[in-house]
């Protein structure tokens, strides 16, 4: 068969989709609408409920430009996952279940956009087993995918809707040089959805790498052909957004949680940790992100282990496959460009190398040999969709060996009965009533967003000055001056080595008292030594202990 035709009709793909859409949406619907122990740590659940509030902000009028509402300079999809929740919010008010509706329908896209993928370039029965692979994923993957994080497992998404395009182009009859406005179009609008999935998510950038590498192997002459020029048209609108926020951010999105590019790819540094940062991945990080709970007699490594192990022999059997057909393609059209022409399905081999070596070189200072929580493994969840597609592959190869078949079906139970389990029967319904916003939040995320922005500071008092009601800006204003003096005590006891921070946090602080209405103003009075710092729900005992005169006293060891 040829490897770029997709077995079976129109009708019976769609039902296809709808069936393996409807099997992952009620999965990730149990896991949220009876919400079990591993689904909302604090930390987690904070960034959700930025998510909420950015929503609520919407409908209530924003105090800052939208732009502004990154959760972290670096991932503009923590504000459209935001500004999407808008409509989920106005149908079901300002729950968490509405804020997590998202993140499913994002989980629900990838689904069918690797099933279309594999549809086109494999066959249905691989499509069939890569759809049914990613919809009951293991539930490490499927408590972050109804998490709403804004990237990562949503970036997945965005990522396979241009590797479906880009397949469309290359699988189209016309062949690269075509001048068709069918394929002018596509490559624009694949651009758009590079660009943008690159706006939303940095790691998407790892799979656009593999494909243009992966291209320029297969056709050199690719960049200069017409389709490449609407594509970087395409690009640069999918794209803007990330103009627009660095343009009036000082361009912070060019570092990853503070860093550089250049520090995160220091030479001398990341080649001693590469090895060992590959050794941990296959040792203990991607085994560990599966996330399987304890059941009675199996403990929890024995099941992370057993789906890793045969996860990789199926990925082993999916690349052997594709390895045998370059070889056949080279055999048939005499070089390995031609052999690339033939064959589409080896653009999926060159994800993984790339994503090792970003994997091995890029020193993020995370914990990766082991992992407390299942949002822990995040930074693998890009990972998965291709391991998946290459699993498939393998297995629809071998299908009429009984072991492949079993093995693919034991994924296939695994991953069912494992999102099951993060479930919790008895809790049915909590995940519907919890609320999606949270005031404590929004004045935490503006404080350590903008604490020594002092023309932001000014812009975010004034309009809630405006906007009302008054406890949300005593909050803000609070919360502010509290991270300010927070800063301070670390100053001062030699925590942070960058000249002017204490003068720049002193300059914040005035700021703020004069910026702030009278009545605030008791806020953001210098700290005396030794002062206790207050959380966002004792301002009425700091107002007391202020009146008293006794700010300075410690504070008891329950309150700290």
């Amino acid at each position: 068969m040829d490897p770029s035709r997709p077995a079976g009709g129109r009708a019976g793909r769609w039902r296809a989709v709808a069936l393996l859409g409807a099997l992952t949406t009620l999965l990730k619907l149990w896991i949220v609408l009876c919400p079990g122990e591993h689904l909302a740590e604090r930390w987690v659940l904070a960034e959700e409920l930025h998510k909420g509030n950015i929503a609520q902000e919407v409908l209530d009028g924003p105090v800052l430009p939208l732009l502004d509402y990154h959760h972290v300079p670096n991932a503009g999809g923590t504000l459209v996952v935001g500004l999407l929740a808008v409509p989920a919010f106005l149908f079901f008010g300002p729950t968490l279940f509405a804020v997590r509706l998202v993140p499913i329908a994002f989980n629900l896209a990838a689904v069918v956009l690797l099933f279309l993928v594999l549809d086109r370039v494999a066959s249905r029965r691989a499509a069939w087993i890569g759809g049914l692979f990613l919809a009951v994923a293991t539930p490490g993957y499927a408590l972050i995918a109804v998490t709403s994080e804004g990237s990562h497992t949503e970036n997945n998404a965005t990522t396979l809707l241009a590797v479906w395009l880009y397949f469309i182009l290359r699988t189209d009859p016309d062949g690269p040089a075509s001048r068709a406005p069918r394929r002018l179009a596509t490559s624009a609008l694949l651009g758009l959805v590079a660009g943008f999935a690159l706006y939303f998510g940095y790691m998407a950038g790892i799979a656009l790498l593999a494909l243009a590498l992966f291209e320029l192997v297969c056709d050199p002459r690719c960049f200069l052909r017409p389709a490449f020029a609407t594509f970087l048209l395409g690009f640069a609108a999918g794209f803007a957004p990330w103009i627009a926020f660095n343009a009036t951010n000082e361009f912070a999105g060019t570092k990853l949680y503070g860093t550089s590019a250049a520090e995160l790819l220091a030479f001398g540094r990341v080649a001693s940790k590469a090895g060992s940062n590959l050794v941990s991945l296959v040792a203990s990080y991607l085994p560990s992100s599966f996330f399987f709970v304890d059941v009675p007699g199996v403990p929890r490594a024995v099941l992370d282990w057993t789906y890793a192990l045969a996860l990789v022999a199926l990925v082993g059997l999916g690349v052997r496959t594709l390895a045998i057909a370059a070889r056949r393609a080279r055999a048939e059209a005499g070089t390995w460009r031609a052999a690339c022409l033939r064959d589409p399905r080896l653009a999926l081999l060159a994800y993984l190398p790339v994503f090792l070596v970003a994997y091995a070189l890029v020193d993020m200072q995370q914990a990766w040999l082991r992992i407390e929580i299942a949002h822990g493994g995040r930074y693998v969840t890009p990972l998965f969709p291709f391991l998946v597609m290459l699993a498939a592959i393998g297995a629809d190869r071998l299908w009429e060996r009984g072991v492949v078949r079993w093995t693919a079906r034991a994924l296939v139970a695994l991953g069912l009965v494992g999102s099951v389990a993060v479930g919790d029967l008895g809790r049915a319904g909590e995940g519907f009533r919890a609320p999606g916003t949270s005031r404590e939040e929004l004045a935490r995320w503006l404080a350590w967003r903008f604490k020594t922005d002092e023309a932001r500071t000014e812009r975010i008092v004034r309009e809630l000055e405006v906007r009302g009601p008054p406890e949300v800006l005593d909050g803000v204003v609070f919360t502010f001056a509290e991270t300010l003096k927070w800063r301070l005590q670390q100053i001062d006891q030699g925590r942070s080595p960058r000249p002017g921070a204490r003068e720049e946090l002193v300059s914040a602080l005035a700021h703020l008292r004069a910026t702030a209405p009278e009545e605030l103003r008791l806020y953001c009075d210098p700290p005396v030594p030794g002062e206790r710092l207050y959380r966002y729900d004792e301002r009425a005992l700091f107002r007391r202990d202020h009146a008293a005169g006794g700010l300075g006293r410690p504070a008891p060891e329950a309150a700290r």
